[in-house]
């Protein structure tokens, strides 16, 4: 329709942080010769890059005090148990996660401005987490203006049911493209990947298009990373001093981060709220990750003292 926005995106391991994306915004007057125009850049595109994806650009994205923002999530893949299939591999998402910004307030149109419309952790000003700092984030309002919604933090669980709807899909994506070439039954890649698991950060956006009509939010997947993206964030160049202060080995009591509570307070903020993560993260991926392998050779599930160990 006229007015519609879509995205050109590569795809590849040259793509990622804006690189090569373009906007198509189709109007009135040329709406086939705007989607001729689209699928021939998206061809160009994908000659540069190797792939590349067309589709409709979000125009209403959650916002964090502003500005754009998405949802870094964490999906687990583990191997199927010992004699087991492709199809009985096992995907789950961590019920946390972080939240990435762009640097500058959204403006929808401003579609030239990478600093508006391009979120990552480069131009997030700190540590932000899924699900606690949904309490800053609201709708964006596109097409009428309107007072500030109410914070998300109540649409948790809404979130979590539709991300978790995307591992049934992932999980056919997965199973499908693991076949013998000889046989096309279904095919782990190797034996030794029944004692592998492997973690990849998926990024969300929160589509907030709905929300003046019926208080609705549609969650959708924008890319699934090798790189987990799990480093603390530190915010842009200008809003934390550089060099960091120096931390040096764990055999140093300079390891420990307590002087610098007064001395650098955004460093020790930033470092223990990111431990804090970390502990939680493996916290969930432990007994999820690593000991179900090891129930595989007991004849019950690992003790509460060995899942404590």
């Amino acid at each position: 329709r006229p007015g519609d926005v879509f995205i050109i995106k590569p795809v590849g391991s040259r793509a990622g942080c804006g690189a090569g994306i373009q906007i198509v915004e189709l109007t009135a007057d040329g709406l086939a010769a705007g989607l001729d125009d689209a699928e021939r850049r998206r061809r160009d595109v994908a000659a540069a890059y190797g792939n590349a994806v067309l589709c409709r650009y979000v125009r209403a994205p959650m916002l964090w005090r502003g500005r754009k923002c998405h949802l870094r999530m964490y999906l687990l893949v583990r191997g199927p148990p010992l004699g087991g299939a492709s199809e009985d591999c096992h995907l789950e998402f961590w019920r946390q996660g972080k939240i990435l910004t762009a640097l500058k307030p959204y403006a929808c149109a401003a579609y030239d401005d990478a600093a508006v419309h391009d979120s990552h952790g480069d131009t997030t000003d700190r540590n932000l987490f899924f699900p606690a700092d949904l309490r800053d984030c609201h709708a964006a309002c596109v097409d009428a203006c309107s007072p500030p919604t109410p914070d998300m933090l109540a649409l948790e669980p809404d979130i979590l049911a539709q991300i978790d709807a995307f591992v049934p899909h992932l999980k056919a994506v997965l199973v499908g493209g693991m076949r013998s070439r000889r046989t096309g039954a279904p095919l782990w890649t190797y034996p030794e990947s029944n004692f592998a698991y492997e973690v990849f950060g998926c990024d969300f956006l929160v589509d907030t298009a709905h929300w003046q009509a019926d208080a609705t939010v549609t969650v959708r997947l924008l890319e699934i990373n090798d790189k987990v993206g799990f480093a603390p964030v530190f915010g842009p160049p200008d809003a934390f001093p550089r060099p960091w202060p120096p931390v040096e080995g764990p055999d140093s009591p300079r390891w420990d981060l307590r002087p610098f509570e007064h001395s650098s307070p955004a460093f020790y903020q930033t470092m223990t709220d990111y431990i804090d993560f970390s502990d939680r993260f493996w916290r969930w991926l432990i007994p999820a990750a690593v000991l179900p392998f090891y129930a595989q050779f007991t004849d019950e599930a690992p003790s509460k003292r060995a899942r404590s160990d």
